[in-house]
């Protein structure tokens, strides 16, 4: 989507990483299941890979399309209740 085209090197990856990573991302998707929530993992490199100000860029546009995202799946909801 538009993230990937403002930032080059975003992919979706089934490999959340090893140690700390994997461990957040396992018990993030255990509380999930348990609590009917739902969860985002986003693993991003080191500053020295990819700047901080890039990376902040990027969280700030990701919790932005998440948002919209949430907002359309509300009035989609909405609209199919009142039908």
């Amino acid at each position: 989507g538009r993230l990937r085209g403002e930032f080059v090197n975003v992919a979706v990856s089934g490999n959340p990483g090893r140690f700390v990573c994997n461990w957040t991302y396992y018990v993030s998707l255990r509380c999930a299941e348990e609590s009917g929530c739902d969860v985002l993992f986003v693993h991003v490199p080191a500053f020295g890979t990819v700047g901080k100000e890039t990376q902040m860029r990027f969280v700030r546009s990701l919790m932005v399309a998440i948002a919209s995202a949430q907002k359309r799946a509300e009035i989609s909801d909405n609209g199919a209740a009142h039908a």
